[in-house]
């Protein structure tokens, strides 16, 4: 009679169990954008934000993901302007050249591709990018509509794409 009280407990929870991964990864499937990021519990999502633009994460329902980014810098240089007026003879001469600063903006793209698992009774996400490199989240709290992760000191705040 213990055994099969047994038996049916353990039965009860792997199935509990099979169904929060279920809802979890149902969850996670989609794009994800940060709404909020904390660092040391400060709010940093504006210079996150300035820092990556565009940042998303695309989680598959196969376990794959993709995080990508820009950086825009502005780089200064200087822009001249060189005035000429012909003289008697109908010959261009250069009579100044002037130097306005000015800038263009250097974007670059970043993105990293891997395969996510669940660790921990399904209470981290575990990025890996490759067999040796890989980095935990744990999940905070998880919807269709809200994704929040907690990394050392620093919080992600999602919502879908």
């Amino acid at each position: 009679m213990k055994k099969t009280v047994f038996i049916a407990v353990f039965a009860l929870l792997i199935l509990i169990a099979g169904c929060s991964e279920k809802d979890l990864i149902g969850n996670l499937d989609g794009s994800w954008v940060i709404e909020k990021y904390l660092f040391n519990n400060a709010d940093k999502t504006e210079q996150f934000k300035s820092d990556k633009v565009d940042f998303t994460w695309k989680f598959s329902k196969d376990k794959n993901y993709t995080e990508s980014w820009k950086t825009v810098d502005t780089v200064p240089y200087d822009r001249l302007d060189s005035i000429y007026v012909p003289d008697v003879s109908g010959i261009d001469s250069l009579i100044r050249v002037d130097t306005f600063p000015t800038f263009y903006l250097d974007e670059k793209f970043f993105s990293n591709t891997g395969n996510w698992i669940l660790v921990n009774s399904n209470k981290f996400l575990q990025l890996r990018q490759s067999d040796t490199f890989a980095v935990d989240y744990r999940i905070i709290e998880h919807t269709k509509s809200t994704l929040k992760l907690f990394k050392g000191n620093e919080e992600f705040w999602m919502k879908p794409k």
